[in-house]
């Protein structure tokens, strides 16, 4: 991919994540992509609440699955578990307010061992289709 198209999409991911999300939880999410890797999977996302606080979740969205717990033994910036898990509670704390492109789940599995977040890809997808390149080179820089 040229240098230039690739530099367009990572500042669209900047500019989308930086709607939401402070420096550090970026950064939090950036380590999660890096070294959270899991798949994907079909997933809602909360878009927000109606007028009587009611929630509206989007319909099942083709997305890929981050686990959040194992980021502080691979990390060089995060290698405190409880600087991280401070990060990721603001980062869960943004999105129990909606977020068309991500969302995280506590406990995916229901063991107590994995919180997920999850990407949008088909939210992505309108900006470009090589979302796995483009995603992994966003979360290097």
């Amino acid at each position: 991919m040229e240098k230039e198209l690739l530099d367009n999409h990572l500042l669209t991911l900047d500019c989308e994540f930086g709607r939401y999300f402070t420096p550090s939880q970026i950064s939090a999410i950036k380590e999660v992509i890096r070294y959270g890797e899991w798949g994907d999977a079909d997933q809602e996302y909360l878009l927000g609440l109606d007028a009587i606080n009611k929630r509206i979740f989007s319909s099942p969205k083709y997305s890929y699955g981050y686990i959040t717990n194992d980021v502080t033994s691979e990390s060089e910036i995060y290698t405190n578990n409880k600087v991280f898990s401070g990060v990721i509670s603001g980062v869960s704390k943004i999105l129990s307010k909606g977020c068309p492109f991500m969302v995280y789940l506590k406990d995916y599995w229901g063991d107590g061992k994995a919180d997920l977040l999850f990407i949008n890809v088909e939210y992505f997808n309108k900006y470009f289709d090589n979302y796995s390149e483009i995603i992994k080179a966003w979360a290097k820089q």
